[in-house]
């Protein structure tokens, strides 16, 4: 592999035996996954110099092999500079847990004059953690700033693109478009560093911060983390979970299940349990039409009512209504003994999708459109799309059953909320979806040349791989319509 600049930003400081061992082992590892197993390894088997311990677990905390953290740790108890890097921090609530162990920490090492590249590591790190006043993080950001001048610290760029980041952090709410400029600094720093693995946690952060407002630059930032992740062989889980969610929340769902499927193969490396993550893949799977095996990830995930839903809504669609009904009502007893609010709108939407099996279109239209209520209340969007297409299918159907005009050219109102949400936001494979029902309206009024062109525009929305399944059916519509015109 080559020497990227994550390894050679500290070399400045290092002893020449420190460098030469880091270079060889560089040189040997196929990856950057591989150098961090190699270094921690070596360091955990064999006692090292302190500043090569150091070096050690930072390398394996960047390559998320927390056991090699552990043991490092363990070995290297007494190296007060290593201490706060040995707190797990791989989510936020994890963070808040450690957060006051971290600080102590951090301010015993800093006591303990370490080298200033160390120490201008640990004050970056402060930043990184909860702040109860926006007061307390600007102070910590002039801090670091401040001692980064004042020592002139070689290799500049790296430690730029974290003060970047902490003032995209603290623009947030004020600013977005001033927050929107430091994220853009903070990656282009980290680049011009080589810095990899901080670019990807990087264009992880920004993708999540923009799926609300632009799911398709949202996907290209969570794709060109994943390139970049594969190229070192790091797979970090929370990049593939956060490309899944967007993915799927927009619609595009191939691109949803191979995200999530590549996240439970990195969970399962570190031999963590799948629940929330098989969750995920059955209700892609559902989404996609995939039913039965949607069934089979929903069991995987061993009683979570978000699977006994999803559960629930692979059986009604393959009307197998009797099963699902004891898996919604199993759900929604265990949502109201437990308090769970939250979860609620979930077994709505269940009954709701239950309810139209049955021919009940009018209380499905009622429950689905309090599902929508609820989610929105709890500000969930992930399936505020697929719940909007279920209403509008209902709303068709309700049509269906009444008679429906030829001339009329609008949609229904729900079919109109669909296409709203999907522009808003630039969801293209919910945008697909509203085309797909529309030009299903206007197979039943009969003006199928009408219809025909309304899946065109959708075939050509969904000529990408991530929505292949969604251009499949779109095809063998156009086939049976071009057939029917015959």
């Amino acid at each position: 592999m080559r020497l990227l600049g994550t390894i050679t930003y500290c070399f400045p400081y290092l002893s020449e035996e420190t460098r030469k061992m880091i270079t060889t082992l560089a040189n040997e590892a196929p990856s950057y996954y591989a150098f961090g197993t190699m270094l921690g390894e070596r360091a955990c088997d064999n006692l090292v110099s302190p500043e090569l311990a150091y070096v050690a677990i930072r390398h394996a905390r960047n390559t998320s092999q927390y056991n090699l953290v552990d043991g490092l740790a363990s070995v290297y108890s007494d190296n007060s500079f290593m201490k706060p890097w040995s707190f797990p921090t791989r989510t936020s609530k994890e963070t808040r847990l450690n957060a006051k162990a971290i600080l102590s920490s951090i301010e015993t090492a800093i006591d303990s004059s370490p080298p200033d590249w160390i120490r201008m590591e640990l004050l970056l790190y402060l930043l990184a953690l909860p702040h109860d006043k926006e007061s307390d993080l600007e102070k910590a950001i002039e801090a670091a700033e401040r001692f980064l001048i004042s020592r002139k610290i070689q290799n500049e760029a790296i430690y730029r693109a974290y003060l970047h980041q902490a003032k995209a952090v603290r623009f947030l709410r004020q600013d977005p478009n001033a927050a929107l400029g430091e994220w853009n600094l903070a990656i282009q720093c980290s680049k011009k560093a080589d810095n990899m693995p901080h670019t990807i946690d990087l264009l992880s952060r920004l993708g999540n911060r923009m799926k609300e407002t632009d799911a398709d630059i949202a996907i290209k930032l969570l794709n060109e983390a994943c390139i970049i992740a594969d190229e070192l062989d790091i797979m970090p889980l929370e990049t593939f979970n956060i490309l899944g969610l967007v993915a799927a929340t927009s619609g595009q769902y191939d691109m949803a299940l191979e995200a999530f499927l590549k996240a439970v193969g990195e969970q399962q490396k570190r031999g963590n349990p799948i629940y929330e993550l098989a969750v995920n893949v059955a209700n892609v799977c559902n989404n996609l039409g995939n039913h039965e095996e949607a069934l089979e990830w929903a069991r995987k995930a061993e009683g979570n009512i978000h699977a006994q839903v999803q559960l629930a809504r692979a059986l009604i669609a393959l009307n197998r209504l009797d099963e699902a009904l004891v898996e919604l009502d199993s759900a929604r007893e265990r949502t109201l003994s437990v308090g769970w609010g939250g979860t609620l709108p979930f077994v709505d939407f269940g009954f709701g999708l239950y309810e139209f099996a049955t021919g009940e279109y009018r209380n499905a239209l009622e429950t689905l459109h309090q599902a929508k209520k609820g989610w929105e209340d709890y500000n969930v969007n992930l399936h505020l799309g697929s719940c909007l297409v279920a209403l509008a299918r209902v709303e068709l159907a309700i049509a269906e059953n009444e008679g429906l005009e030829r001339h009329v050219n609008t949609a229904g109102f729900w079919l109109e909320a669909l296409a709203q949400y999907a522009r808003e936001r630039k969801y293209l494979g919910l945008l697909v979806e509203y085309l797909k029902l529309k030009a299903e309206t206007r197979v039943l009024q009969g003006r199928l040349d009408d219809a025909l062109d309304l899946l065109q525009q959708a075939s050509t929305l969904s000529n990408r791989p991530s929505m292949r399944t969604q251009q499949k059916h779109i095809q063998e519509c156009i086939s049976e319509l071009e057939h029917a015109q015959q």
